[in-house]
């Protein structure tokens, strides 16, 4: 997360949100971390999105386009994480976002 943010993002987390999340993603990273609900994102519409769950990703909300998913990884008993970004131009906003194409996480 911290190698793909771009510094001064704050870091938007759905899923379970605990300690991990809220002391440590902080603390390693220099980003505010912004609890979000999965039903609140597509009004919210942050550009990237880190979600964890820990029923190793079986319950970890997706998201539809224009969000993509870049990365995820399961780690400990269960832990599960995944990166999603904001893709392309939103005719509803005019935002662009201007990075090259992202390969989806297979």
């Amino acid at each position: 997360v911290d190698e793909k943010i771009p510094q001064g993002q704050p870091i938007y987390v759905v899923g379970d949100i605990d300690e991990t999340v809220l002391g440590i993603v902080p603390f390693v990273t220099g980003r505010e971390v912004v609890p979000t609900a999965a039903a609140d994102v597509p009004k919210a519409r942050p550009l990237w999105l880190l979600v964890q769950d820990k029923n190793g990703g079986r319950t970890a909300p997706t998201f539809d386009p224009p969000y993509q998913q870049l990365d995820a990884r399961s780690f400990g008993p269960g832990r599960y994480v995944a990166l999603w970004k904001r893709e392309a131009t939103d005719a509803r906003s005019g935002d662009s976002v201007t990075s090259p194409p992202l390969t989806p996480v297979q």
